[in-house]
């Protein structure tokens, strides 16, 4: 008896200290903290969540510009302007640490993304900051998880259980470290509801303003934390609170907290109706591919399902579904609070057509609660001086939170020892061994140390086939899942594999570890037939010019027009920019007057190359003439006369011309200019 008394006694006095329980809760929180590490880093410098790369370049052009208009409002304007002051400290932090000098360094473009959307950071730096934000938020939020998970059960073992169940939830992990509005949006709900469960009814209108305006921020955070609103009205009735002044304090102020974050709603109206329009034929009407379930008990079971996979594990669901039950045995104001914005919430979620699972991260810390509360529930049936009540408290603890604790482990290692393909090519290709110029596929995203290598130039896979690719002088591909426009058989019949990487196959719509090849074109006579019959058939390796003349009082200047139709005026001369051009003569014609006279006619033009070695031939049907450009330094204008055979000029369609080197300035170092230049000609002319 003495000794049963004794173990109670201890017990006791360990629940009570509150050095104790302060090293326990501290200890956790940092558990938590340290899981969360690689969620700040994984995968950088690749976006691998649209969302996230999207709201990342907009807020950092919103830093960039100086311009606190969002000028967009799918979303609403509080994540953003919460994570401006988080990326100019993180930039200052950069330019201390000798990363970037400049704001507007930062790279949020990219022709090859996703709406012009960068989705490689060019500073991973300033991204991590924004993460460690995103995962200072799930902290706070799991904190006042603790806190709330305490106002409902009254013990400090149950309540970290409900810290450590959240904390340890798979989904939650997943999205700690998103720079989005999920998190920012759970932390207010968590706020606004603990600051509920604290309001008591002779407390001053100030306090009950404090929650309105918290629950107006949690709106602003995300539109579809439309429910919590209604919680400072829901409190006036709870607490029998009807006087004018009370009842208006709990309408106005959360509407009040929601334009202060987002008042730039007001100013651009249309905007705002027709995106957040769109927001509600998305979720209510349309769906989203893969992300889709009839709304209703179809999408209900979809959620349940979900709570018991990767929200809290099918204890920890089991336990919230009992300690939300047990709200209508035992219901009470805190408790009414409590529940309020997840049972409103998951119903508005549950009649919507489309399910994205981070959207209901929001619901997590209360589930937890309500699971520890279930439990506490539970342990009623055992009597409070029973020397098994400790045990059976742990042991529930340990299965509640070893379920869910289980997998996030998984996920944590997955995201600590994250690997991509794109890292392998970067550092292959810096070790040296790629030789020659490359065309980079831009669909790729490619890290912004691989697309500074001079040698490589980004191109369009959609529009560019292996012979176009051939014909602008480079000597490899890198390309990925998607490949190259048509002519795959030619791709594999004139190059070779020089290195593969391996990854998904599958084309991405959001680029993760892809599949890279890396081929270069073989030396085969065959690849340049093709590559003729190809120049010939596509006019964008036309080249339309008209040769000047003067014949007594006739006189025609020369000009030159492009594939594009401008007439390069600005610099007088054309330029041929491919391995095979054709050239055109548009007044061939008036070239007719010399039939008579000559047989072999004599075209004068002036050539300039940048590059040193250039060698250059003119074909027509089965003659020929080849020069190099050897007379004058690179860049220099040279002179020279060919004599064409007159009558199959006047009988032939083209005149075809090949240049042996077609390359690019900024491939160089030479200047930022990314054209590929061949040899450039001017004053092409009769000298008769």
């Amino acid at each position: 008896m003495n000794s049963t008394t004794s173990q109670s006694h201890t017990f006791s006095l360990l629940h009570d200290k509150r050095w104790f329980q302060l090293c326990l809760l501290t200890a956790a929180l940092l558990f938590l903290l340290w899981f969360r590490f690689p969620t700040i880093t994984t995968g950088l410098p690749y976006f691998s969540q649209e969302d996230e790369a999207h709201h990342f370049n907009r807020v950092v052009r919103m830093v960039q510009s100086g311009k606190w208009d969002p000028e967009y409002f799918h979303k609403p304007s509080l994540h953003f302007y919460l994570r401006m002051p988080v990326v100019a400290a993180s930039f200052l932090w950069n330019v201390r640490e000798g990363h970037i000098r400049k704001i507007e360094e930062i790279s949020t473009k990219d022709p090859y993304g996703i709406a012009g959307y960068s989705f490689t950071a060019s500073h991973s730096g300033i991204v991590k900051w924004n993460r460690a934000f995103s995962v200072l938020l799930i902290m706070l939020s799991l904190w006042l998880t603790y806190l709330l998970a305490f106002e409902l059960t009254g013990s400090f073992f149950l309540s970290l259980g409900a810290l450590l169940v959240a904390g340890v939830s798979p989904e939650l992990l997943r999205y700690s470290g998103t720079i989005g509005v999920d998190v920012v949006m759970t932390f207010f709900c968590m706020l606004t509801t603990y600051l509920s469960v604290r309001y008591k009814k002779g407390d001053s209108l100030l306090s009950l303003a404090v929650i309105g305006v918290c629950a107006g921020l949690a709106v602003s955070s995300k539109y579809n934390a439309l429910p919590i609103m209604g919680l400072p009205f829901a409190l006036c009735i709870l607490h029998k609170r009807f006087d004018a002044a009370t009842l208006a304090t709990s309408l106005f102020t959360p509407v009040l907290g929601f334009f202060v974050a987002s008042p730039y709603i007001l100013s651009s109206l249309p905007l705002f109706l027709n995106q957040f329009a769109y927001e509600i034929w998305h979720y209510g009407i349309a769906g989203h591919v893969g992300h889709t379930a009839e709304p209703g008990m179809q999408q209900a079971l979809f959620y349940a399902s979900w709570l018991r996979g990767d929200g809290l594990g099918t204890l920890g669901a089991i336990l919230a579904a009992l300690g939300v039950l047990g709200t209508l045995k035992n219901p009470s104001v805190k408790v009414w609070s409590v529940l309020w914005f997840p049972f409103l919430f998951c119903l508005l979620m549950i009649f919507q057509r489309a399910n994205f699972t981070r959207n209901m991260i929001a619901v997590l810390p209360f589930a937890a609660c309500f699971a520890t509360y279930g439990l506490s529930l539970l342990l009623s049936f055992v009597s409070k001086t029973s020397i098994l009540r400790p045990a059976i408290v742990g042991v529930a603890l340990l299965f509640l939170i070893g379920e869910p604790l289980v997998r996030s482990l998984e996920i944590r290692h997955a995201l600590a020892t994250h690997v991509d393909s794109r890292d392998e090519l970067t550092r292959w290709v810096n070790a040296g061994n790629l030789k020659g110029e490359t065309a980079l596929s831009g669909r790729l995203w490619a890290s912004r140390d691989l697309v500074n290598v001079p040698s490589l130039t980004r191109y369009e896979p959609s529009k560019n086939s292996s012979l176009d690719l051939y014909l602008k002088g480079y000597t490899n591909i890198i390309t990925g899942p998607k490949g190259l426009k048509n002519n795959e058989n030619l791709f594999d019949a004139y190059t070779s594999t020089l290195k593969e990487f391996p990854g998904e196959t599958k084309p991405q719509r959001i680029v993760r570890n892809p599949y890279i090849t890396v081929r270069t074109f073989l030396d085969k006579p065959s690849l340049r037939e093709e590559a003729f019959d190809y120049a010939l058939d596509h006019p964008e390796y036309n080249l339309e010019l008209q040769v000047g003349y003067q014949r007594r009082s006739l006189y025609k200047p020369f000009t030159c027009l492009t594939y594009s139709g401008a007439t390069e005026q600005e610099e007088g001369h054309c330029w041929l920019s491919s391995r095979i051009n054709t050239l055109t003569i548009s007044n061939v014609t008036d070239l007719n007057a010399y039939k008579d006279s000559v047989k072999t006619l004599p075209l004068a033009f002036e050539i300039m190359t940048p590059w040193q070695g250039q060698e250059v031939t003119f074909l027509l049907d089965d003659w020929e003439e080849t020069f190099e450009l050897t007379g004058a330094a690179p860049g220099s204008w040279q002179k020279f006369t060919l004599g064409f055979p007159l009558r199959k000029l006047l009988d032939s369609d083209k005149i075809l011309v090949t240049v042996k080197r077609v390359s690019s300035p900024s491939s160089h170092g030479e200047s930022r200019d990314t054209r590929r230049l061949g040899v450039a000609l001017r004053n092409v002319h009769v000298p008769l």
